[in-house]
């Protein structure tokens, strides 16, 4: 299955977990306060932070040597875990000083928290590696549904702060692991003998550098939220909160797009068609990202005061920076799959370290000057000049071919959308968005038609269906 078809596989797992977050942010809007949804988020933020970053995004290793040897998958699996399992010990210290630092609340629920987002994800990149998408969209969708219904119980039933969230979540992954581990049975080869030093030692390696690369790109990303809190206030982090929501939709873009180019590239490293299949991916990129950030940031400002609650209204002025910078964000894990499948993990974190560099500098002096605002344009500067580095260094190894018209337009749409920080009327705002998006389509329509077309062939069409049907 080529790797757009998968794509649109990934997406409706995906898909599930984005309009579930939807449908319940007017109620979570409506029943907790800007500071105690605040609080949550930006806890959220570092629990997730201190996964991949003491964990060492271990389950991308996991992915990886099963794709190499998909017979010995389990023994991958049991090694990946073990080293996963001596890592909780500093995991949980890691996170308590946090909490102290930051005066963080619900210390152990977090840390089980994080056990559990761990657990989860070993267990999806493992379905992932021996290629059984159904069980992967199984867990993914299954998780949704499961904290969707417990959280309803919260919502409506008690009196269950913002925390319920994550109890509602924890729940939920208990339920989805349990299941998995039924039908795999991967624990019980938890057995001295299925040790392999060697092999634990190579996924250190691999694993290793991932850690400071995740920990860089929390210096690129939601350090911004650290700034956030103590500069400004939790109420801050709720605002954001809530945007970062909206944004979702283009990362979800991205997400599912990383999924599937992730196991296409590791497929690819090695052809000697990889400049071609490289190419073609990063221009359909830039086609289907431009697109939907140019529809996505007046849609969000129509239907934001429908379904968020007035209180949160401070967060209309971070849509359009946060968009831009979750657009380059796009560009800038893209690129990062390509350092993963040519192993040049170490080019991969000098480029993250230098775009958090430019972030952190650029928050010194945004946040304590221009306030909110300067959160999102910290961000977004940081993640361009991080893509541009990239870009940079991979050219060294991989040869691309871009579409000239596909790229100008592409930056001339996406440019569009800083039109909402103009004094004008929201109406002509709109129309100019509209003008856009059909200017844009007039000049990479045809593109995108041969795009969608070679998704639904009915040759392939059988293949996704065989692969979403559960």
């Amino acid at each position: 299955m080529n790797y757009i078809k998968k794509m649109s596989i990934y997406f409706l797992g995906s898909f599930s977990s984005a309009f579930v977050s939807f449908v319940f942010l007017p109620l979570y809007t409506n029943k907790f306060s800007v500071s105690d949804y605040g609080s949550y988020d930006f806890t959220y933020s570092i629990i997730t932070m201190l996964v991949s970053v003491v964990f060492m995004e271990i389950w991308v290793a996991i992915l990886r040597f099963t794709k190499d040897d998909i017979n010995n998958g389990p023994q991958i699996f049991v090694n990946a875990l073990v080293i996963a399992a001596i890592l909780i010990t500093p995991f949980a210290a890691t996170h308590f000083l946090f909490s102290r630092v930051l005066n963080l609340a619900h210390v152990v629920t977090y840390i089980v928290f994080g056990i559990l987002i761990l657990l989860q994800h070993c267990y999806q990149f493992y379905l992932r590696g021996i290629d059984h998408i159904k069980t992967y969209l199984f867990s993914g969708i299954g998780t949704t549904i499961i904290q969707a219904l417990i959280s309803l119980y919260f919502l409506f039933f008690t009196d269950v702060p913002a925390i319920s969230i994550v109890y509602s979540n924890i729940i939920a992954r208990i339920i989805i692991v349990v299941i998995i581990e039924i039908k795999y049975k991967l624990l019980i080869k938890i057995k001295f003998e299925n040790l392999n030093c060697d092999l634990i030692k190579k996924i250190v390696r691999f694993s290793l550098p991932f850690s400071i690369n995740a920990l860089a790109y929390w210096g690129m990303t939601n350090i911004n939220r650290v700034f956030a809190n103590q500069y400004l206030d939790n109420e801050a982090n709720g605002y954001i909160g809530v945007v970062l929501k909206f944004v979702y939709v283009l990362s979800l873009v991205s997400s599912t797009f990383i999924l599937v180019w992730q196991e296409h590239s590791f497929s690819e490293a090695n052809s000697e068609s990889k400049n071609e299949s490289y190419s073609q991916v990063l221009n359909n990129l830039m086609l289907v990202s431009s697109l939907a950030l140019v529809m996505l940031v007046p849609l969000t400002y129509m239907v934001f005061p429908f379904i968020i609650n007035f209180k949160y209204h401070k967060s209309l002025i971070l849509i359009p920076m946060y968009y831009i910078a979750t657009y380059f964000g796009v560009y800038n894990s893209y690129f990062g799959q390509i350092f993963s499948a040519e192993k040049k993990t170490l080019h991969l974190t000098y480029s993250t370290i230098v775009g958090a560099l430019v972030n952190v500098g650029l928050l010194f002096f945004m946040v304590p000057n221009y306030g909110i605002i300067g959160i999102p344009i910290s961000l977004a500067v940081g993640t361009l000049f991080n893509v541009l580095i990239r870009y940079l260094l991979i050219r060294n190894y991989v040869k691309f071919s871009i579409n000239i018209k596909i790229f100008v337009s592409s930056i001339i749409v996406s440019s569009s959308v800083l039109i909402y920080y103009l004094n004008i009327p929201l109406l002509y705002k709109y129309i100019i968005s509209i003008g856009f998006i059909v200017l844009f389509l007039l000049i990479s329509g045809g593109t995108i038609i041969k795009m969608i077309k070679n998704i639904f062939k009915k040759k392939e069409l059988k293949v996704w269906k065989k692969y979403i049907l559960l």
